[in-house]
């Protein structure tokens, strides 16, 4: 962030608030409320709601770079419907995709470390990173899967390497970029309505008389 703001590049954290349920006080997944700066100082002004890249989307409001992180019930560590949580990244991918700034946009769509229903690869080693990353953008190549090493740090290399800002540490320098991923000089790809759907009654039934249990580790 201090490396955007030196380079004059603008920055949005869209993250769940001390007032949503499951969220530690505002802390959750989002990584800038750890610094005293971004919850009481000029960053202050960078964090907003999850929800509203929708609308800053829809407008054309967003920044140069946006990390887009959702509440615990729109999540897909919510305990009771992967779909919710899947009506949630398509509510966010249609933001961008309807609004004027998709001609310019990359969207990563990302997990936790855990793998979870939708890494079925087994790490080189340790915890789940490298893991798989889905790309919506004008400019991917179309139906290509990249099969290069990529890890948490690769969302780094592309933003430093798009941006022409200095890397952080060895991590990402050395990560993978994505964009091999790319191709810039086709001719751009129209953005795809997405829908949502209704998570089943017979399911939210299921899930009801099926709580998850309170020590699972996922």
């Amino acid at each position: 962030m201090d490396r955007l703001d030196a380079g004059g590049l603008s920055w949005h954290i869209y993250a769940p608030g001390p007032t949503d349920p499951g969220q530690l006080n505002g802390y959750g997944w989002a990584i800038c409320p750890t610094f005293a700066e971004c919850l009481d100082g000029p960053d202050a002004g960078n964090v907003f709601a999850s929800d509203q890249v929708v609308s800053d989307g829809q407008s054309g409001s967003l920044p140069s770079l946006s990390i887009v992180i959702p509440t615990a019930a729109n999540s897909q560590h919510n305990g009771f419907s992967m779909l919710q949580g899947d009506n949630w990244i398509e509510s966010v991918v249609n933001g961008v995709m309807q609004g004027p700034d998709w001609s310019s946009s990359a969207i990563f769509i990302t997990y936790d470390d855990c793998g979870c229903f939708y890494g079925e690869v087994p790490p080189p080693s340790g915890p789940r990173d490298p893991r798989p990353d889905v790309i919506v953008s004008p400019y991917p190549k179309p139906s290509f899967t990249d099969r290069k090493v990529a890890s948490y740090a690769s969302m780094l290399a592309f933003t430093e390497h798009v941006f022409a800002l200095q890397p952080l540490a060895t991590a990402d320098a050395n990560a993978d970029d994505y964009l091999g991923a790319f191709d810039f000089s086709q001719t751009p790809l129209p953005p795809v309505k997405l829908t949502k759907h209704a998570v089943p009654a017979a399911s939210r039934a299921w899930i009801k008389a099926h709580p998850p249990p309170t020590d699972d580790p996922t």
